[in-house]
């Protein structure tokens, strides 16, 4: 499921997967995030442009984040997913809960 993420400096990324991982120590990064795009909102046309993360300066896909850096989570816009999925090549899969 692609979630958009609200960092407390005010970043908002898009991911197609963000996992809780176990750290070796308190101090280090306990989340990781895969395919984090940029979500910035341009001012005078209030359209969205989406941008891979650190681009320019690394092809890393996986990043590693603290989660006491993390506002919230929440569901981005089917237009915003639609993009990513462009950009990124995603293709999201469907989840199916089957009880027996």
């Amino acid at each position: 499921m692609i979630q958009g993420i609200v960092m407390k400096t005010g970043e908002v990324f898009l991911s197609s997967n963000i996992e809780k991982i176990v750290p070796e120590d308190y101090n280090n990064p306990d989340l990781e995030v895969t395919q984090p795009y940029v979500l910035e909102k341009i001012p005078l046309t209030g359209s969205i442009n989406i941008k891979p993360y650190l681009e320019g300066f690394t092809s890393q896909t996986v990043f590693s984040f603290r989660t006491d850096d993390v506002l919230t989570l929440f569901s981005p816009e089917e237009n915003i997913i639609e993009e990513y999925k462009k950009q990124t090549g995603v293709v999201e899969q469907l989840e199916l809960n089957v009880e027996e």
